[in-house]
């Protein structure tokens, strides 16, 4: 049997899902600056009765009021929303924040 070398001269294979080099030099504007901070999303209002008995899940997590949301607190729980409270700044999360507005129109 007789077994035949490779050339020292072969190329090595390269990825062809690699971005041309011209792209990998990207000016500093395109560097995407960081995404704002997302909001949180109310995900149920639950009221039992009685005062107090007011909770509200929040991202997953069971809050009451005068609690910590992110950097806000919890001022108030109703039936369909929450308010919180981050220094003087307010922000209401709707339990249904799409409901109210005009159907979407379609072509």
């Amino acid at each position: 049997m007789l077994f035949v070398a490779l050339p020292s001269w072969a190329q090595a294979l390269q990825d062809p899902t690699r971005p041309p080099a011209a792209s990998l030099l990207l000016p500093a504007e395109a560097v995407q600056a960081p995404a704002a901070p997302r909001q949180p999303t109310l995900q149920s209002v639950l009221v039992g009765p009685g005062s107090g008995r007011e909770v509200a899940v929040i991202d997953g997590r069971i809050v009451r009021r005068g609690e910590r949301v992110g950097r806000a607190i919890l001022a108030d729980i109703r039936g369909d929303r929450v308010i919180l409270r981050e220094g003087r700044r307010t922000t209401e999360l709707k339990l249904y924040p799409q409901a109210g507005k005009p159907p979407a129109k379609h072509p």
